[in-house]
């Protein structure tokens, strides 16, 4: 999941795909705040919780920055990868 919203920031996945994963833009100049995503609205907490657009934004930001703004590189690859085999 990590690697498709990889993907979807890169623009290396379909259009179908990027149209679900959203950028959060900030008002102010944050230390450090690329590559945030904005968390969708839910409409109901059963199914739009558990929806793969909300719960791939929630991990996505869960990662740590020091990975998050290693997009367009393949270390962020190993790096997810990495972290998939530590579970």
């Amino acid at each position: 999941m990590l690697l498709t919203v990889h993907n979807s920031i890169s623009n290396k996945a379909p259009q179908a795909i990027r149209n679900l994963i959203n950028l959060r833009s900030f008002k102010y100049n944050l230390r450090r705040q690329e590559y945030v995503l904005s968390l969708p609205k839910v409409n109901t907490t059963e199914y739009g919780l558990k929806s793969w657009r909300y719960f791939a934004a929630k991990k996505w930001n869960e990662l740590s920055n020091d990975i998050r703004i290693k997009v367009g590189t393949n270390e962020i690859v190993n790096r997810i990868r990495s972290l998939n085999s530590g579970d």
